[in-house]
């Protein structure tokens, strides 16, 4: 079983409970009492941490499936785990971010050799 197939029965496990928690005190009639508010909260949380471990995982598991396929492209993660771009030597920065070059250049009154 893949990690982020465990991550996410992990997920779904928490959900089912949460909603269960959520049945018993509706078919009470009642609102949560304070112990079932903080449990509550911290399943709720860690709902959010799992989701993104999963997201993270999945993104690692597409890196290693591309690699087996020889499509493997460098994937570094920020602190939030999103993607940060990586420029090849053959990669031009202008091309990559044209639309951002493009004002700069219409603002200090410059044209790229491309234009």
């Amino acid at each position: 079983m893949r990690l982020s197939d465990a991550l996410k029965q992990k997920r779904a496990d928490l959900l089912d409970r949460l909603e269960k928690m959520n049945q018993t005190a509706t078919d009470e009639g009642r609102e949560f009492t304070a112990d079932e508010s903080r449990a509550w909260d911290s399943a709720q949380a860690e709902v959010r941490d799992l989701d993104q471990r999963i997201a993270r995982e999945e993104q690692r598991e597409d890196l290693r499936r591309k690699a087996r396929d020889g499509r493997a492209l460098p994937l570094l993660l920020n602190e939030r785990g999103e993607p940060i771009t990586i420029l090849r030597n053959t990669d031009k920065l202008f091309d990559r971010h044209r639309g951002v070059a493009s004002e700069l250049a219409d603002q200090f009154g410059v044209r790229h050799a491309a234009d």
